[in-house]
């Protein structure tokens, strides 16, 4: 076998287990999860090309400014909610994150994970690939103290 063949034959072998690795991560974040219209979510769904892709090759910076300016805006605020550390939009998101954390799954693949959370859980849209966030989108506080 030639050695460009070889190397070929390991990069294949390299996908097939990314793959395989982001496909057990969704399995595994969406295993006790309920279909945002009820039932469980359907396997062929979670484990869809698209998702698949989202969860590989979203960044943390795209995940967290799409999540802030699109996705939680449609959510209501809960009535109940009462701690006044921490605003009721942070507290969800990294209640989503801690959720990903604590069943041990692998850090790059949280971001899309979460993203896939509002799309299978709570029926909102998100395109792919996810817009990575401009420096014209950041508002920076300019004020000194």
């Amino acid at each position: 076998m030639t050695q460009s063949k070889e190397k070929f034959q390991e990069r294949v072998l390299t996908e097939a287990m990314l793959v395989d690795g982001v496909r057990d991560s969704i399995l595994r974040f969406f295993q006790d999860k309920i279909y945002f219209c009820g039932g469980p979510i359907p396997k062929a769904m979670l484990l869809s090309d698209k998702s698949i892709n989202l969860v590989r090759r979203t960044s943390l910076d795209a995940a967290f400014a799409f999540m802030y300016r699109e996705l939680i805006p449609q959510l209501p605020a809960p009535d109940d909610y009462e701690d006044a550390t921490l605003p009721w939009d942070v507290h969800y998101a990294i209640g989503i994150m801690r959720d990903a954390q604590r069943r041990w799954l692998p850090r790059p693949h949280i971001p899309g994970l979460m993203l896939l959370y509002f799309v299978f859980c709570k029926g909102l849209t998100v395109p792919y690939p996810v817009p990575e966030p401009m420096d014209s989108d950041i508002e920076y506080d300019t004020e000194r103290p």
